[in-house]
């Protein structure tokens, strides 16, 4: 852990150096073309995908920011498919990435078990799902994903719906329970017009409603005891600290993904700033007020 400390605080410093840290936080990248979406930290890298939305056929493009180093695309070359296109990236230990991957012959998209010292790539098994959002469950075994069914579902056991409909953006605590956006969490009134709630779920039939009204939410990062989500409430948008079952704002804007860092004093954001006539797209680091 100590190491995996020093290795954060180096590519704090490292990049706040190059490209300047002020009360804005530290920029990581910025373009006025790619955009930058699903952050994550594995180990002491931090992962996340670039992607041209003026180019409808482009995909998004996984890179990842090493300690020390500059962001850099990631290739893999999974055995037996071809035409690889990674979808997601999560956490399945401090040195292993999980990494969602549709290619052909799979109808599906096939999850691999990627070891970031080694390079080896390991197919796992492969899932029914359009979405990309999953997180992965030490405690389990099992990669929580938004299934075709609209309601969020495991691999490795029944085909069952957890703790309400339309669930998305699944993360997994230290303890083992499960945080998500729904539009009804376990038998609670359902959330009102195009709102979401988060909903924790602590085993069947055991579902809690943490905080409602949020409208088009675009992340969700969970650190210890501490939830923070990226959306729109009460007509503004921003990033929100949940927080004895309402939402206390952090800071205003557009966000395409948050991840809380392993340090769990900062978060590394995916921003968009509207121009007048371009967007500026920026990862940066900031800091996550204390509680």
């Amino acid at each position: 852990m100590l190491r995996l400390m020093r290795a954060l605080v180096a590519v704090v410093l490292l990049l706040g150096t190059a490209a300047g840290c002020g009360s804005d936080g530290t920029e990581l990248a910025s373009s006025p073309t790619f955009e930058y979406g699903r952050p994550v930290w594995i180990g002491d890298t931090l992962f996340f995908f670039t992607h041209n939305p003026y180019d409808s056929d482009s995909r998004p493009s996984l890179e990842r920011l090493r300690p020390g180093g500059h962001p850099e695309p990631v290739t893999v070359t999974p055995p037996d498919c071809a035409d690889p296109d990674v979808w997601q990236a999560v956490a399945m230990s401090e040195h292993e990435a999980g990494l969602l991957i549709r290619c052909a012959p799979h109808a599906d998209p096939v999850l691999f078990r990627w070891d970031l010292g080694t390079g080896a790539l390991v197919s796992v098994l492969s899932i029914h799902t359009e979405g990309t959002d999953a997180a992965w469950s030490p405690h389990t075994g099992r990669l929580y994903y938004s299934s075709t069914q609209d309601c969020l579902t495991a691999t490795g056991g029944p085909s069952e719906c957890y703790g309400g409909e339309g669930g998305f953006f699944p993360q997994v605590t230290a303890g083992g329970t499960l945080v998500y956006f729904t539009t009804r969490c376990g038998t609670a009134p359902r959330a009102e017009g195009y709102a979401f709630d988060v909903c924790r779920h602590d085993g069947p039939g055991r579902e809690t409603t943490l905080a409602r009204g949020i409208i088009g939410p675009d992340g969700l990062a969970v650190h210890g005891d501490r939830i923070v989500i990226s959306g729109e409430v009460r007509d503004q948008d921003g990033l929100w600290l949940v927080s004895d079952g309402h939402l206390d704002l952090l800071r205003e804007g557009k966000y395409d993904g948050v991840t809380i860092n392993p340090d769990g004093r900062h978060l590394t954001i995916a921003q968009t700033e509207d121009g007048f006539i371009d967007n500026t797209y920026s990862l940066r680091v900031v800091p996550l007020p204390r509680a």
